[in-house]
């Protein structure tokens, strides 16, 4: 006769649902020892896999461990629920591209969806990842870190700490999506993390109160821009004044021609000299190797590589 897993299961599992076992497993005998255990929640954003399924096995063992020696054990159950995984399937599903899109979706409408598919997964969870293996964990008063009361709870926590002197106030570098327009998480990025080029553009700022001047920037964040309130320069560095012999406002033409110094590896150093230098303490050193470049392609990408000499 062979072996059925499934059929021994179902048994297993009527035995226990007809006499009650897992509720008197986790029954207290109020005056013995407690062997308290408050669960790391899973999140569910997916489905349990088999990793998920290895820890929680880990979790019974230890649970059934402690209860064998006569503990009462407290077993709190809990789900890690919302997050970008989550908003991410939601936005996929109704074909929305950017947060903008998602405001004329109605933001009340789209957190609706995104409980739905936390809701859907959850079924699972309870099922697959927690009572179909004998996992016997509270989960009619798991906690949800949805729930306004969870949140509230949380708030509470960071205002006593505060009250007491506990936080300090600081910064922190953190991963971030400019089209998701929030900070990420180790995990989030780990869900699809990949190197791309962006453009670099050159700006002129015009210098107020002289005639056809202009301070030239170098920038690989031109989304910044609109929020730059100053130009700074640094008063101890070795800087040039550039002149263009056509005037500020003309153009090189279509082929490269610009002058750096020798020590520069640009192409500019290498094509004739179309820029005469002045010296002076007034402009950004990165002008150097770039003012030729900013006259004549006007915020373009940048077609010419150059390494800044290592002095």
């Amino acid at each position: 006769m062979s072996y059925n897993a499934l059929k021994v299961e179902e048994e297993v599992r009527k035995f226990w649902d007809e006499r009650g076992v897992e509720e008197r497993w986790r029954a207290f005998d109020p005056n013995g020892r407690r062997f308290t255990f408050l669960e790391g929640p899973p999140t569910t954003n997916g489905f349990p896999h088999v990793g998920h399924i290895r820890g929680r096995t880990y979790k019974d063992v230890v649970l059934r461990f402690w209860r064998s020696r006569g503990y009462s054990v407290w077993a709190q159950g809990g789900w890690d629920m919302q997050g970008l995984p989550v908003e991410l399937e939601v936005e996929q599903r109704q074909g929305l591209r950017s947060k903008k899109d998602i405001e004329r979706f109605g933001v009340a409408k789209f957190a609706e969806e995104c409980n739905k598919l936390v809701d859907y997964y959850l079924a699972f969870w309870e099922e697959w990842g927690t009572r179909r293996l004998g996992l016997w964990l509270d989960l009619k008063g798991a906690y949800q870190t949805r729930r306004p009361e969870y949140m509230e709870y949380a708030w509470r926590l960071i205002k006593r700490a505060h009250e007491r002197g506990l936080l300090a106030e600081d910064y922190r570098v953190l991963w971030f999506c400019p089209r998701c327009e929030t900070s990420l998480s180790d995990h989030e990025v780990d869900l699809g993390y990949a190197e791309r080029e962006d453009p670099s553009i050159y700006v002129k700022f015009k210098v107020e109160g002289r005639e056809d001047e202009y301070l030239v920037v170098w920038t690989t964040t031109p989304w910044t821009i609109v929020d730059n309130e100053a130009v700074a320069v640094h008063a101890g560095m070795t800087t040039l004044r550039w002149r263009s012999r056509r005037g500020a406002g003309g153009s090189t033409g279509g082929s490269p021609r610009g002058w750096c110094p020798s020590s520069c590896r640009c192409s500019a150093s290498r094509s004739g000299a179309s820029w005469r230098p002045e010296r002076g303490p007034s402009s950004p050193a990165s002008a150097t190797y770039i003012l030729w470049r900013i006259s004549s392609r006007r915020g373009r990408r940048a077609r010419t590589r150059y390494s800044p000499p290592s002095s």
